[in-house]
Order: structure tokens, then sequence, then C-alpha cells
């Protein structure tokens, strides 16, 4: 039996990405396929991620 990423459950590829570091995980798994992607919406260290970024995106272009 063969053992892919996308193949796994959900609990054990957040478990892997508690890993890696953020740049290296928008990096590497964003945009690989669809069922990646969703498992990285819903990993609450992106999202936080995703809303610190834009944030401070959004502080840099409308507060200085």
């Amino acid at each position: 039996m063969s053992l892919a990423l996308q193949t796994l459950p959900i609990e054990i590829v957040f478990r892997i990405f508690d890993h890696v570091n953020d740049n290296d995980l928008f990096l590497a798994v964003n945009n690989t396929c669809q069922r990646l992607n969703a498992i990285l919406n819903c990993y609450r260290r992106f999202q936080v991620d995703l809303l610190l970024r834009y944030l401070s995106v959004y502080r840099l272009f409308f507060f200085i």
C-alpha cells in the first residue's frame, strides 16, 4: 500500500504541518491540489497567519 500526503487523514496532515514553518508551508503546499488547498484553508495556524498578513498590509496602505 502506497501512502501519499493526499491520502492521509486530515489530522495527520495537520501534525505534519505543525512541524513546517509558515513560509515553507505556504510555498510548498499552497495550490498543489484541491484537497491540500482545502486542508490548508482550514488549518488554524495558516488562518491566523493570513489574517495577520492581511492586517499588516491593510495598516500599511490605509494608516501611513
